[in-house]
């Protein structure tokens, strides 16, 4: 099945300020980075049902998808035909905590 992937308010915010932080170090990386993510989208869109299940997702009531790339994991919702993204975190982050979802997720 594929997916129509969208992303949310705060993984817009999210995908800008990595990619400003990554340009402001290393402006070719930054540029392979936005590619590389455009191409997890890409995959995303075929891809998102299939992909496992999130740590945070088992302190949800909804489920919540990860795909890792690089470094970075997307996280995202199945909505019917739409993998929602919620939003994209370095991996090196704490995950989040429940009520940060549940309002990512109320919200979307």
């Amino acid at each position: 099945m594929a997916f129509e992937v969208e992303l949310s308010e705060r993984a817009g915010r999210d995908f800008e300020n990595a990619f400003r932080y990554i340009a402001d170090r290393a402006p070719q990386n930054a540029k392979r980075w936005r590619t590389r993510m455009g191409q997890a989208f890409s995959q995303l869109a075929s891809l998102a049902g299939s992909l496992g299940e999130a740590p945070e997702s088992r302190d949800t009531q909804v489920q919540i998808r990860q795909m890792l790339v690089g470094s970075y994991r997307i996280l995202y919702t199945i909505r019917g035909d739409v993998a929602f993204v919620l939003t994209i975190r370095h991996a090196a982050m704490q995950f989040l905590p429940a009520d940060e979802l549940s309002r990512m997720t109320d919200d979307a």
